[in-house]
């Protein structure tokens, strides 16, 4: 009986081809996957500083004669700008946080004059 040779596997080639689109394809799911979280993280960061610019607002709405300020905390540089608004008898309160990761978060509102 003659010896048949079969083919049994694959070749240095086709195996040389199959890790480098594999290679691509881990790089191309690595970076998205990297991207995703940094964006996870700026807008955890980016809520921080929306939710400070709240408080900074909602304690000073509640002070009779609110003061204006600026202080800088752990990294975070916040302010409170009061000035009388548009609408007689009532003060505009301008809050803002600033951060080197997320950049700037305003916020505004009214309250009635002392």
């Amino acid at each position: 009986m003659a010896e048949q040779r079969g083919e049994a596997g694959f070749t240095l080639v086709e195996t040389l081809v199959a890790f480098t689109l594999l290679a691509i394809v881990l790089v191309v799911v690595y970076r998205g996957f990297g991207q995703g979280v940094a964006t996870e993280a700026r807008a955890t960061h980016q809520i921080e500083a929306l939710a400070r610019a709240e408080a900074i607002l909602a304690a000073a709405s509640t002070q009779a004669a609110p003061a204006p300020f600026e202080r800088r905390t752990n990294g975070w540089q916040e302010s409170l700008e009061v000035s009388p608004a548009r609408t007689p008898g009532m003060l505009r309160l301008d809050a803002e946080v600033v951060s080197g990761s997320t950049g700037t978060v305003q916020l505004t509102t009214l309250v009635p004059a002392p």
